[in-house]
């Protein structure tokens, strides 16, 4: 019983701390980014049936991960991360690694040094246009955060 707690305390934390990130970037702090961006770049590659998602982490990043939709690997290639989830021990990751990820769950990512990973997603579409990729795969959170803001005044 008490594990359920601590995963649900978790999860409430995670939530209070992408929160309160949503909050500084709508205050203007420029040091706090939603979405894609170029403080985090990602590039795209495809094969057929997969869609592969690479993000560059500097050293001292730290992202609350998008929300998949679908299980997937998450495969890191350069550097070390620490990585806490709900449900899971925090753990450090020291490149060359890989997992495997469960849907519908959010991730708290400590880029420890310079970072390079991917997440391998499925792709039985081959579609190659990101926002609809995004749309298929990934959670809103900002789009939620807003609505309930919305619903909040």
């Amino acid at each position: 019983m008490s594990n359920e707690i601590t995963v649900k305390e978790l999860a409430d934390k995670i939530t209070e701390l992408e929160n309160s990130m949503y909050e500084q970037f709508e205050s203007g702090n420029k040091n706090v980014v939603v979405g894609n961006s170029d403080m985090f770049p990602l590039n795209h590659s495809f094969s057929e049936g997969v869609y592969i998602r690479e993000m560059l982490m500097p050293k001292d990043g730290l992202i609350v991960g998008k929300i998949f939709k679908c299980s997937h690997h998450f495969i890191l290639l350069k550097g070390k991360l620490l990585i806490t989830m709900p449900g899971e021990e925090t753990k450090i990751h020291t490149a060359p690694s890989w997992f495997t990820c469960t849907s519908n769950v959010r991730r708290v990512l400590l880029s420890l040094e310079d970072s390079v990973f991917m997440n391998v997603l499925p792709n039985p579409n081959n579609e190659t246009n990101i926002d609809i990729l995004e749309e298929r795969l990934l959670e809103d959170n900002y789009k939620i955060f807003k609505q309930n803001k919305e619903l909040k005044q």
